[in-house]
C-alpha cells in the first residue's frame, strides 16, 4: 500500500483565492506524514509562496503524461477542470478523488469529496462515483486542529479583516475606512499581494502560512472574513466573526453559518446598505459581552474531519 504514488493538484491566487490550496495543504501534508510518495503542484496566478513543498506549474495546460506518469492516485480540488479532461485522466488508469463544493459537474471519478459544513443539503444522485462530505468532513490545518492559547490583552478590541488571496471585490479600502471611522478596534489586516495600504493606524499582514494565520485569528475578538473556507477555520477556534459573502460558490456557506448564528446578517459585497450593516455589526461587537454571549452557544466544528477525508482515499488503495 505505502508504495502508491500521491498526486494532489490545485489552484491558488488571484480572482481564484486560497480556499482550494490551504485545505490541499492539509491533505497533503496528513499523507506525507502517513509516509506515502506524494507529490504537490499548485497553479499560482500572480501569486507565491515558499513555506510548503509544493511545485508550481500550470499543470492544467501540460501534456497529460507529464503530469501524470508513474502516478496512482490523484486528488483534484479545481474549479477549472472540465469533465472531458477528467476522462481523458480517468481512461489513463488513474485512480481520481475530486473535491467539490456545489456539484459543479458530474466527474468521471472514484470518489467525490464534499468537505463543507453544508454539503449534506447538495443532491449529489446525478453522480455515478461514491459521494460524501458533510461536517465530518471538514478539512482543517494542523494549527487549527489543535487548541491554540490567547495571549493576555487588555487593551482595545483587536479587529483582524481576511478577505483571501485576493481582493477583486475591492472591499479591502471600504472595510479599513469604515472600520478606522468608528475608532473603536486596534485593526490588522491580511492585504494580498499588490494591495497598497498608507493608513498608519492599520497592522499590515502578508499572506500568512497556517500556524501565523492561526494565532492572528486566536489573538483577535472580532473578524472580518470572506465566506469561503477561512470561516471554517475561524470557527474552529470559535471567534466573534462578520461574514461577508462575495462571490457564488460562497452561498451554502454564507446560509449555513447564519443558520447557526456563528454569522449575523446577510452581507454580501454588492448590498448598497453594506456599509450601514457591517458597522452595526462592529459597534455590537465591541462589547466584551456580547462577544462573549454568542461565542457560548457557537456551532462547535468536528476537527477530526481530516482523518476522515484520508482514511476514505486510502481506501481507494
Amino acid at each position: 500500500m505505502i508504495n502508491n504514488r500521491f498526486k494532489i493538484l490545485t489552484e491558488a491566487g488571484r480572482g481564484i483565492g486560497l480556499g482550494h490550496f490551504t485545505r490541499c495543504t492539509a491533505i497533503f501534508e496528513e499523507i506525507l506524514n502517513l509516509g506515502f510518495d506524494v507529490t504537490f503542484d499548485v497553479f499560482l496566478k500572480e501569486t507565491s509562496f515558499s513555506d510548503y513543498k509544493l511545485t508550481s506549474k500550470d499543470w492544467l495546460n501540460l501534456p497529460k503524461s507529464e503530469v501524470f506518469n508513474g502516478v496512482d492516485v490523484a486528488l483534484i480540488d479545481s474549479y477549472l477542470v472540465s469533465k472531458e479532461w477528467l476522462s481523458i485522466v480517468n481512461d489513463m488508469g488513474v485512480k481520481l478523488i475530486l473535491l467539490d463544493d456545489y456539484n459543479r459537474i458530474i466527474y468521471p471519478a472514484n470518489l467525490v469529496i464534499n468537505p463543507n459544513v453544508f454539503a449534506e443539503s447538495i443532491d449529489y444522485s446525478n453522480q455515478t462515483s461514491k459521494c460524501i462530505g458533510g461536517p465530518d468532513y471538514l478539512i482543517l490545518r494542523k494549527p487549527f486542529r489543535l487548541k491554540k492559547e490567547k495571549s493576555i490583552y487588555d487593551g482595545k478590541p483587536r479587529l483582524l479583516i481576511t478577505l483571501g488571496g485576493s481582493d477583486y471585490r475591492n472591499l479591502i479600502p471600504k472595510l479599513i475606512n469604515w472600520s478606522t471611522e468608528l475608532n473603536l478596534f486596534k485593526i490588522s489586516i491580511i492585504a494580498p499581494s499588490g494591495i497598497e495600504i498608507s493608513s498608519k493606524e492599520i497592522r499590515v499582514l502578508p499572506l500568512l502560512d497556517a500556524n501565523s494565520m492561526a494565532n492572528e485569528i486566536t489573538n483577535s475578538e472580532v473578524i472580518i472574513s470572506a465566506c469561503g473556507q477561512t470561516l471554517h477555520e475561524i470557527a474552529s477556534i470559535n471567534r466573534s466573526t462578520i461574514g461577508i459573502g462575495i462571490d457564488i460558490d460562497q452561498i451554502p456557506n454564507h446560509k449555513f453559518y447564519n443558520s447557526t448564528n456563528f454569522i449575523k446578517r446577510n452581507l454580501w459585497w454588492d448590498q448598497d446598505e453594506l456599509e450601514e450593516e457591517v458597522k452595526k455589526e462592529l459597534i455590537r461587537l465591541a462589547d466584551s459581552s456580547n462577544r462573549k454571549k454568542e461565542l457560548k452557544t457557537n456551532f462547535k466544528i468536528n476537527k477530526n474531519g481530516l482523518k476522515n477525508v484520508v482514511n476514505e482515499i486510502i481506501k481507494l488503495l
